[in-house]
């Protein structure tokens, strides 16, 4: 009987785990360490920024105690919708806040989590992402018309609409998000 092959995830960097790649548009919330930024902004094309002013492909965020967790919830608003939301937060038993009080933040904004690595030997980074039947699609025409296409079959907290929804608009600035 053949066995499958497991993965070797020993040699990849930091950076490549947490899916950092050349183009990125990368946005920091919270006092994160000089060496990952370091590393972070030598990886990127364009250096990441501080501000949260638009959207996003990857959010890291730092919550080092449980006030931190609004943070959340305010970088999750500037997510777009493929991108990923990292929170880097205390790991261990007796660490504040706990990994249930940050996965309850993320769920509370509508995000579900799907990934957890190892970020620093205190620190546990949990990835957050727009749930796939949440996710936006665009479609542009010729005449300018657009069409976005918002599918949620179950009721999700923070979003809109609980069905599918199209909408056709003309020459109308688009909002950043659908589902804020």
């Amino acid at each position: 009987m053949k066995t499958r092959e497991e993965r070797d995830y020993s040699g990849r960097s930091l950076l490549e785990k947490l899916g950092v790649f050349a183009d990125a548009h990368v946005a920091l919330v919270g006092p994160h360490d000089d060496v990952f930024v370091t590393g972070l902004n030598a990886a990127l094309a364009k250096s990441a920024s501080q501000v949260l002013r638009t959207s996003y492909d990857l959010i890291f965020v730092r919550v080092n105690a449980p006030r931190d967790l609004t943070r959340i919830k305010r970088a999750a608003a500037r997510l777009k919708a493929d991108g990923a939301l990292w929170v880097f937060h205390p790991k261990g038993r007796g660490a504040l806040p706990t990994d249930a009080q940050v996965r309850s933040a993320g769920l509370a904004t509508g995000l579900v989590d799907n990934k957890i690595s190892a970020y620093t030997d205190s620190h546990t980074a949990t990835r957050f992402v727009i749930p796939a039947a949440c996710r936006r699609e665009t479609h542009y025409y010729p005449d300018r018309t657009v069409i976005l296409s918002l599918a949620c079959p179950e009721p999700v907290e923070g979003y809109r609409s609980s069905i599918t929804r199209s909408l056709r608009l003309r020459r109308l600035p688009l909002p950043d998000r659908l589902c804020s």
